[in-house]
């Protein structure tokens, strides 16, 4: 059994589970399942965490294949999780996929009010209430991952980035701008494989891996998470059912649930954030030497938003 030596490390809402999904369809790749298993995220607490055994329990099927991977993108977000990895594999490649922040906190906020871990169904009220959950309070209940509330901190990349390129050296780091991988998404993933010295002619199936969902009642959701009879099922399942099981059920609930729609973000909110983040995506874009300074100017396809992964 191949250690993992491949990692997905972030970031949330930029096209992660799709790359995930596509690896793990090459013959050299073995992708874990699930995805996220958070096995080097030590220093924040998250309810889903696998421990030692049930982690390296996930690899034992890697057989015969050049990259055993898993995909946990609170990784980036973590301070430790990059040292932690390379003291595990410093041989391991890592894989960061970014995107406008912007447009990501607003996904991730439509998303974490879908698995429960929000409760603030206002985006602008959701960001305003970072620093009352920074300090612990007004934390929801059924928050498995409460340092998911604290946003900004999410998408403050550079330092991020520059923890994995301190750690593995840049030639063993690949960014992919989500612009990008949604653009032309086979060429992304054929670019992929050649940095990880792939045969890059595989048939894959591309198809739209995480579509966001409408929003189910959360008085539901609450009850799934909070429930003590239910816990150890909800980790058991993530556990054993595939990814994209897990999510076709996610669908199916909210097909029977109360359903309400995402309000579309105010231009104002828009045009705050883009000047309040735009020193983060300056020094970004030194970083990593591609100019990315036009998330700070253009205004979002709010349908794809909405619609799409991300």
């Amino acid at each position: 059994m191949p250690f993992p030596n491949l990692f997905i490390v972030g970031a949330p809402k930029c096209g992660t589970t799709s790359m995930h999904m596509y690896l793990g369809q090459h013959p050299d790749i073995f992708m874990c399942e699930p995805k996220e298993p958070y096995y080097f995220l030590t220093d924040m607490p998250h309810k889903d965490r696998f421990n030692a055994k049930a982690y390296f329990a996930l690899f034992k099927q890697a057989k015969n294949v050049k990259y055993a991977g898993e995909s946990s993108v609170v990784y980036l977000y973590s301070q430790t999780a990059a040292k932690k990895i390379h003291c595990f594999c410093r041989t391991a490649r890592i894989i960061i996929m970014l995107r406008n922040p912007i447009d990501l906190l607003y996904s991730l906020h439509h998303q974490l009010l879908h698995i429960g871990n929000e409760d603030i169904f206002d985006f602008a009220g959701a960001l305003a209430a970072e620093p009352d959950r920074a300090a612990g309070k007004r934390i929801p209940s059924s928050a498995s991952f409460p340092h998911g509330l604290l946003y900004r901190k999410i998408v403050d990349f550079p330092p991020q980035v520059t923890r994995y390129f301190n750690a593995f050296g840049r030639d063993a780091v690949k960014i992919i701008i989500f612009d990008d991988f949604v653009q032309d998404t086979a060429r992304e993933y054929q670019r992929t494989l050649q940095w990880l010295g792939l045969r890059d002619d595989v048939q894959v199936d591309m198809s739209i891996s995480n579509i966001a969902q409408p929003l189910p009642n959360l008085a539901i959701q609450r009850l799934l998470r909070r429930n003590a009879l239910l816990r150890p099922c909800r980790s058991a399942m993530h556990k054993v059912v595939p990814t994209s099981a897990i999510a076709a059920v996610q669908r199916a609930i909210g097909a029977v649930t109360q359903k309400q729609r995402l309000k579309t973000m105010s231009p104002e909110l828009r045009a705050e954030l883009q000047e309040e983040l735009r020193p983060q995506i300056e020094k970004l874009s030194e970083l990593i030497e591609r100019d990315l300074t036009h998330w700070c100017r253009h205004p979002a396809n709010h349908q794809k938003l909405v619609t799409t992964e991300s």
